[in-house]
């Protein structure tokens, strides 16, 4: 006897759960088009998504999965951006938009004003924590380390949420970021130690 689940149709959650990017292969561009700086963002790979829909590669049981809503909406926002130029190109494309190339720590830095929230793998920092620009509270005085500092609590904090310890990061993910970052250990845990909430929680998550 058959069941109702038998004849569903394929969630598109349940593939997109695992169709992530393989951010080794992004981490070291500073520049991307502005429709693959959209999926990045929405933690979905680019390698299975073309501009106007998925690609074959991209089908469950011969059936082309859908493009997420949350990808759909940020490619909308992300269009009208580049038009009103609150978000900058490096080579607009002006026949289609999305084709523009885009330097990826301008996007992070319009991710940042419109509060979108990024995958924790999501590589790149937004362009004041690059320029160094940023005033400290004690003036224009930085280091090394207050810069690891600066981009650790924006890539791993920003978006933390009290309530819900599942947006914590792990103490260790974060010294390991802070050692590639070329932090020695030392300061690194240091760091880790200073960016952790003194209530946050210990426990699983």
């Amino acid at each position: 006897m058959s069941t109702d689940d038998e004849h569903s149709e394929p969630n598109p959650n349940d593939y997109w759960s695992i169709s992530k990017p393989t951010w080794d292969a992004w981490n070291r561009k500073t520049k991307c088009l502005l429709w693959e700086a959209v999926v990045l963002a929405c933690d979905v790979d680019p390698g299975l998504y073309l501009p106007y829909g998925l690609n074959a590669d991209s089908s469950v049981d011969g059936v082309l999965q859908p493009i997420p809503g949350n990808v759909q909406n940020l490619l909308w926002l992300a269009k009208n951006a580049l038009a009103s130029e609150s978000l900058k190109s490096t080579q607009i494309e002006s026949t289609d938009l999305l084709q523009s190339e885009v330097d990826m720590s301008d996007f992070t830095t319009w991710l940042n004003k419109i509060r979108y929230p990024r995958p924790r793998e999501f590589p790149w920092t937004a362009r004041e924590l690059v320029t160094g620009s940023q005033q400290w509270p004690w003036g224009s005085h930085e280091t090394k380390g207050l810069r690891s500092l600066a981009r650790a609590a924006d890539r791993f904090w920003k978006n933390y949420d009290p309530d819900d310890i599942s947006t914590a990061p792990r103490k260790d993910e974060v010294i390991a970021w802070l050692m590639s970052d070329g932090v020695s250990e030392n300061l690194a845990k240091a760091i880790a130690s200073l960016l952790r909430p003194e209530d946050l929680r210990t426990g699983r998550r």
